[in-house]
């Protein structure tokens, strides 16, 4: 972006206690994070052609945030499709913001079909006084797409026939249905094969951005208790911008989602039938798996959804996987490492495991039984593998190609069972063994919690046949007493603020 070139020449030849260099600097500063995302937005800008981005991410995570506030200025049209309207409303709708984009108070008639449509844009861009290049944002794209609208054959012949051309066009096509975008968009077949130039697809704020968001809305909040927000709502701004001052994760909690009328007391339910339509299968399986805690192979979910493997069930597993939803886990065999899918969105994790189960009448009074301290450890589990490269990079071994797991075995006549929380197995013939502790107090390694431990050990090197030194590593929220026990087996430990 122009104000980002600007920035970036004063920052490196100019006083930074300018009055125009701290007005550049608030400009990008005030987005949370997304530094990825808006490097990709201003490459897209700067470049010397027409750009078609796609952009893609779950609902409520903030794409439309995004492209508004990074291009404030360049947006010279932007229209959203609604959610089961019919063809009609959804050209009445982008009319309407055609007039918007003239900012005319001259009524703008509602077009024929989606080829009159970006008849009408095309014109707009024609004449626009912006200098610079023009964004188009077409926000929630599945749902202008209409059975039979056509509306995808009219967007290839504006972009492939028009916009792509010109050397002064970002269009920007985005939605939360992650699947109709990759299948429709990337993947597609006809048209579009091949055109998209940029692809961002929106992520959960990690723990550092959230805290950071907080921060912004003068939130005084501790990082277990931002750890424990992360864990039962996820990294969703939306959910996040919810909390109020003074609230604790429990207040917080127990207003949005056990309150009748709480904010997100039926978010679940909402969330796959306006991704996937009616979202059935969609919704099971991820409940299914909610209950698992080292996730589930195809065949193992085929068979407790009872029904039969295909293709069309393959597409389901990567649609719930682009949208967030479930991701690939490695499992560490002796032969080498078996898939298993894993819910990753917290929400839907904490949904299950509590909202949907059984109705509370005081959340705050659950945090104190074994069924939540039971669900937290599992949780922050989760949360540490979400932020594995933090943990690598605390452990200084980043230069280092690795690859993490986890491991589990049910034990034979010869070798008592066991499991390991987190495996990080690397090419400089090593692999931390991670033992992960959800702990708000310091935690005490005790004689027999070590022996524990080596035992977990001893059967990891007898069932997979592993060769490699292993070194006992413990990932801990509260911290760790250093004593004698510890110092003697722990090679490494991992704290809290490593996450963040």
């Amino acid at each position: 972006m122009i104000f980002y070139s600007i920035w970036r020449i004063i920052k490196t030849y100019n006083s930074p206690n300018t009055d125009f260099f701290l007005y550049l600097e608030n400009y990008k500063e005030k987005m949370i994070g997304r530094i990825n995302e808006r490097k990709i937005l201003d490459e897209a800008f700067q470049s010397s052609q027409s750009e078609l981005i796609a952009l893609y991410g779950r609902r409520r995570i903030g794409k439309t945030y995004l492209v508004r506030e990074h291009f404030a200025n360049e947006i010279i049209f932007s229209t959203s499709g609604l959610f089961e309207a019919t063809l009609q409303e959804q050209l009445k709708e982008f009319a309407s913001c055609i007039k918007s984009g003239y900012k005319s108070e001259l009524p703008i008639q509602t077009p024929n079909d989606w080829f009159e449509a970006f008849d009408m844009l095309k014109l707009l861009i024609d004449t626009h006084e912006l200098k610079t290049k023009k964004v188009i944002f077409l926000d929630e794209v599945p749902w202008m797409a209409t059975a039979k609208s056509r509306f995808l054959t009219a967007f290839e012949g504006f972009w492939n026939g028009w916009a792509s051309a010109r050397k002064d066009v970002v269009v920007i096509i985005c939605g939360s249905a992650a699947a109709w975008m990759i299948q429709k968009i990337e993947k597609s077949k006809g048209g579009l094969y091949n055109r998209v130039t940029k692809r961002i697809v929106l992520k959960p704020f990690t723990l550092a951005e959230t805290e950071a968001f907080f921060q912004s809305k003068s939130l005084a909040l501790s990082r277990f208790h931002i750890t424990e927000l992360y864990m039962m709502l996820g990294g969703v701004p939306h959910y996040l911008n919810q909390i109020r001052k003074g609230e604790t994760p429990a207040v917080a909690v127990e207003r949005l989602v056990f309150d009748k009328d709480g904010l997100l007391s039926d978010e679940f339910e909402y969330l796959f039938s306006s991704l996937f339509g009616q979202g059935g299968l969609y919704k099971q399986i991820v409940e299914i798996l909610a209950q698992n805690r080292y996730g589930l192979t195809r065949e193992e979910i085929l068979a407790k959804c009872k029904v039969i493997s295909s293709g069309w069930f393959t597409n389901i597993l990567e649609e719930l996987e682009a949208s967030g939803f479930i991701k690939i886990q490695m499992q560490y065999v002796k032969s080498g490492k078996i898939i298993h899918y894993k819910v990753i969105d917290n929400y839907s994790l904490f949904y299950v495991n509590f909202k949907k189960i059984k109705k509370f009448q005081n959340w705050i009074s659950v945090q104190n039984t074994q069924q939540w301290k039971t669900w937290s450890g599992l949780t922050f589990e989760n949360v540490c593998f979400y932020h594995s490269k933090n943990i690598i990079k605390a452990l200084g071994i980043t230069g280092i190609q690795t690859t993490v797991s986890s491991w589990s075995n049910r034990g034979d006549e010869t070798m008592k069972g066991a499991q390991i929380d987190m495996l990080i197995d690397r090419n400089d013939k090593a692999i931390n063994i991670c033992e992960i502790k959800f702990n708000e107090n310091p935690y005490i390694v005790t004689k027999n919690y070590a022996q524990e431990m080596r035992l977990k050990m001893s059967a990891f090197n007898y069932f997979t046949k592993n060769k490699k030194t292993l070194f006992a590593t413990f990932i801990t929220a509260g911290g760790l007493v250093q004593n004698s026990e510890a110092n003697a087996f722990l090679q490494s430990t991992i704290e809290l603020n490593d996450l963040f």
